[in-house]
């Protein structure tokens, strides 16, 4: 404590030190929103999605990736496809002026890189490691969105089933298992 009148040489280090200690909370409490939202208390994982551009509003919509991913496999999202993928926004009750259906439409609309993709794919490995019906959700809806495009003779195209047997290998053994039994390869 100084005596009144006489400046404080400390005092602004402990305010700059407050300061970045109320933003680590606040960084740390944004990281545990993401992970709420990706349903795991993973905080790298968090991290990771975070440094992908999700937000404790986006979260929620991290697990459509693979469904994205498959929808982009023939170069561009058909209509169909769209459609679907905006009906799995619906089914969630995410509206259209919501983070996350923004979050979806921006990634319908333009493609966003293979190494964006593959690095969706990586985070949702970890987070269906611990979780393994989990992944069968995953390929199933991967599986509803390439279908939603084919035709009656062979209901998905072949880049596309290309693209959701990557998809399964990405989410790990009991995915690659599930999209082999789709397929009768089982």
């Amino acid at each position: 404590m100084t005596a009144q009148g006489e400046h404080d040489d400390g005092a602004e280090t402990r305010a700059i030190t407050r300061k970045r200690l109320r933003q680590a909370a606040l960084e740390l409490q944004a990281r545990r929103d993401i992970a709420t939202g990706l349903h795991t208390t993973d905080l790298s994982l968090a991290e990771r999605a975070q440094a992908l551009g999700f937000d404790q509003h986006t979260a929620k919509v991290l697990d459509l990736l693979p469904v994205i991913h498959v929808a982009w496999a023939d170069g561009e999202v058909q209509t169909e496809e769209r459609q679907a993928i905006l009906r799995l926004l619906e089914a969630r009750n995410i509206a259209i002026d919501d983070p996350a259906h923004v979050l979806v439409s921006a990634l319908l609309e333009r493609h966003p890189g293979q190494v964006y993709l593959d690095e969706t794919l990586s985070i949702l490995h970890d987070l269906v490691a611990s979780n393994k019906t989990r992944a069968e959700v995953l390929v199933d809806l991967c599986y509803a969105i390439a279908e939603a495009h084919g035709a009656q003779q062979d209901p998905i195209d072949p880049r596309e089933r290309e693209t959701l047997f990557a998809v399964a290998e990405a989410l790990g053994d009991r995915a690659q298992a599930w999209v082999q039994s789709k397929f009768g390869e089982r």
